[in-house]
């Protein structure tokens, strides 16, 4: 028997069946006795408490890593977003070990889960499908697919951007559809569809072959800033690089009301950014959601050549990649199951 006191995940089944009907989730069982199957426990040191941390009845753990503007209004005045530091550092991380142990124990092989895409975070709307397979390459520090980018998208739509009022600043196109269009058609089909986004900050992560790099593109300006954790060059990547300038081309012939008529014949301009490299075959998904972070975080309508000086560093350490780690993981405890966002499908 265990005495439950905070939920975590309070939409999550009681594993085992109580005599009160009414009584079937976790969140339902929180002040109260339940039966619990000895091999679903797990045996913690005891931590140190964290300042400012509360605990409501029913509702999830508010944690300690909070989000701040320098500008109380939310106009697209430019303010630089600051990330208060999680406090005590590394020793503050739950979420990561949290989400390993719901995945082995909760979920089975093949289960997936459908996350809502709104047309305000990604230019269209779709049901993402987070397979538990997917969940386990952030977890083991695999290579990671295009579910967990879109997933972290996502989360710094409703953590960072949304809040700060934001949201006709940045946007982004989702990997699926950079990946599965060929001649830019799709690319601009998107940007066609909301006239805002001439004015936003556009990040397409891309996945070039078993390769993530970021690209961010600025309508307006008509410059597509590269990102590529391996210091690649975009022209040895043609079509790839054709594409997007299809797409942007596609888009000044059908946005004549839009585009000045001088920058019909320019050419779109790219821009390689000295950003923090790699050191291994497996971290560029990992990289990339940092640097998207960090352009969010920058809230600038240009990224220096030697990027931005609060972030520039020959390669990101191990706590830094772990933070965008426990990022999402937080996301997905927190606001994907905690706050019913999703449908748990089993296999």
């Amino acid at each position: 028997m265990v005495n439950i006191e905070v939920a975590i995940v309070p939409n999550a089944p009681l594993p085992i069946s109580v005599e009160d009907g009414d009584v079937s989730m976790v969140g339902q069982a929180i002040g109260t006795i339940v039966p619990w199957p000895t091999k679903l426990l797990e045996f913690v040191a005891e931590c140190e408490k964290i300042p400012g941390q509360s605990q409501n009845k029913g509702n999830n753990i508010q944690h300690s890593v909070e989000y701040s503007v320098s500008s109380p209004n939310k106009s697209n005045k430019k303010f630089k977003i600051e990330e208060s530091p999680r406090v005590g550092g590394s020793a503050g991380i739950a979420n990561l070990p949290f989400l390993d142990m719901y995945v082995k124990k909760m979920m089975r092989v093949g289960s997936l889960i459908q996350i809502k895409m709104e047309e305000s975070i990604f230019g269209e709307e779709f049901l993402e499908q987070l397979r538990v397979e997917s969940i386990k390459e952030i977890l083991d520090h695999n290579w990671l697919s295009a579910s967990i980018i879109i997933v972290f998208s996502r989360y710094l739509y409703d953590k960072f951007i949304s809040p700060n009022g934001l949201i006709n600043k940045f946007s982004f196109i989702s990997p699926h559809v950079s990946r599965e269009d060929n001649l830019g058609n799709g690319i601009a089909k998107i940007l066609l569809k909301d006239e805002e986004f001439k004015d936003k900050m556009i990040l397409a992560p891309c996945n070039l072959g078993k390769h993530w790099v970021l690209l961010v593109i600025n309508l307006n300006a008509e410059v597509i800033y590269y990102m590529d954790p391996l210091n690649g060059e975009p022209t040895k990547h043609q079509n790839f690089k054709t594409k997007f300038e299809n797409a942007l081309q596609i888009y000044r012939a059908n946005s004549s009301s839009k585009v000045p008529k001088v920058s019909k014949s320019k050419k779109i301009s790219w821009q390689k950014i000295k950003c923090p490299r790699q050191i291994n075959g497996v971290d560029c998904g990992y990289f990339v959601m940092r640097f998207m972070k960090e352009v969010i975080m920058e809230n600038e309508f240009m990224i220096p050549t030697n990027y931005f000086f609060d972030h520039k560093c020959r390669t990101y350490s191990h706590d830094k990649l772990t933070e965008v780690k426990e990022d999402w993981a937080t996301y997905v405890v927190d606001d994907v199951f905690g706050k019913q966002e999703a449908i748990i499908l089993p296999n």
